[in-house]
């Protein structure tokens, strides 16, 4: 330390720097995967194509004289799989933007390109600047075909529905309204508890449950007089606290083994249910049959029988159909009908619901009507009487 103007000076050491490292992670390029093939599986919905399929993979599947490895028999399978898909499936086609891409968008897309590969081999202001303003002009003329194209689209489709041209605007959508014989009584009770146990309900609980079902008996009144008691092994209690639960539960099990939620305008089909009370919907039959037929398994492992009397079939369309043909799913036959009445509420092939409101309006009418009647015909101390007597009962 030595003095300085004064003021006190460190001596500190100098030493001299070499060089300045700068630390920064690099960003290795993924090296291109092989693009994974999509098969065109819906060609399997064919018979035909779907027996043709299976025997081409029965003849390719090898038989070893000898038992092989795993790893081998898996290598066979997956040969035999995709060379049978290949030759009778073939693979999907892409789907892209054919209805709005014309040779206009085409064109600015092929400028952009080659003015991109003149600014990579050449990088200038100019070649830059002209890349840029080719790419501008190809992703204006992009957005611009296709928003044109989606309001086109919305604008017919408004025009079809103000129209009242409601097989166009919707697309053919089959319901199936499936009603079970005695659904309270024929449920089976090992089936309740095997779907109890499916939706995670605790083991202390199941065995609660089966103790209120076990030994049951019921009387029957006749002419007055009351049976002798009977034991009944199947269904839930009638009037029971818990036998809406344990019936909306079970069934609640077999729908979520069969339909795992989503809804028809994503899907091919879709499954409504409110208690008993089921509906299925779907854009094409043979996925309407597929679904019923798996809920069908379902429910008959519970004890459930479809009705084939009171389960309908019925077809929105707004073609005028003079003879409604029935329908036969999985080897049962159901009536076809024009409107059903679901939960309350009315509805027919058209898709409407005009006469939903024109039901409403005759049944507010009728109750009016009669509520008139009975004001006029009951005097003034009738009716005073019957008011005071919703506060406090009167004796007469």
């Amino acid at each position: 330390m030595d003095r300085f103007c004064g003021r006190l000076r460190m001596k500190r050491p100098r030493i001299p720097v070499k060089a300045k490292v700068r630390h920064r992670l690099s960003n290795a390029q993924k090296g291109k995967s092989a693009s994974r093939i999509k098969w065109n599986v819906d060609k399997l919905k064919d018979e035909t194509v779907r027996k043709e399929y299976q025997d081409n993979l029965s003849a390719k599947i090898p038989l070893h004289l000898e038992s092989p490895s795993t790893n081998e028999l898996w290598t066979d399978i997956k040969v035999a799989v995709l060379e049978s898909a290949k030759e009778t499936l073939g693979e999907k086609s892409k789907t892209g933007n054919e209805e709005w891409f014309d040779q206009e968008c085409e064109a600015l897309i092929n400028e952009k390109n080659n003015k991109r590969r003149t600014w990579i081999q050449r990088d200038t202001r100019g070649t830059r600047e002209a890349h840029n303003t080719s790419r501008r002009l190809a992703n204006y003329a992009c957005r611009r075909k296709k928003r044109a194209w989606e309001n086109s689209k919305y604008s017919n489709m408004e025009s079809l529905n103000e129209a009242n041209e409601s097989r166009k605007f919707y697309h053919a959508v089959k319901l199936l309204f499936i009603d079970y014989v005695q659904a309270f009584d024929r449920l089976s009770r090992n089936g309740l508890i095997r779907a109890l146990s499916r939706l995670g309900i605790p083991r202390k609980l199941l065995s609660l449950v089966s103790m209120t079902l076990k030994d049951c008996e019921a009387k029957v009144l006749v002419s007055g007089r009351v049976s002798q008691p009977f034991s009944v092994e199947r269904g839930v209690r009638q009037g029971g606290g818990l036998s809406a639960v344990l019936f909306n539960l079970a069934l609640h099990s077999a729908i979520n083994a069969v339909d795992p939620g989503g809804t028809i305008f994503h899907k091919s089909s879709q499954l409504c249910g409110y208690a008993d009370d089921i509906a299925i919907l779907s854009r094409s039959l043979s996925a309407l049959e597929g679904l019923f037929a798996q809920l069908e398994l379902e429910t008959r492992e519970l004890g459930l029988e479809v009705s084939s009397s009171k389960t309908k079939y019925m077809k929105l369309s707004a073609r005028e159909q003079r003879n409604v043909e029935d329908v036969s799913l999985n080897g049962t036959t159901f009536e076809s009908v024009t409107e059903f009445k679901y939960l309350g509420t009315l509805l027919n092939k058209e898709n409407k619901f005009d006469s939903y409101f024109v039901s409403l309006c005759s049944a507010a009418q009728a109750r009016l009507s009669v509520s008139s009647v009975y004001t006029k015909e009951v005097s003034f101390g009738e009716r005073l009487r019957e008011r005071i007597s919703r506060e406090r009962p009167l004796s007469r």
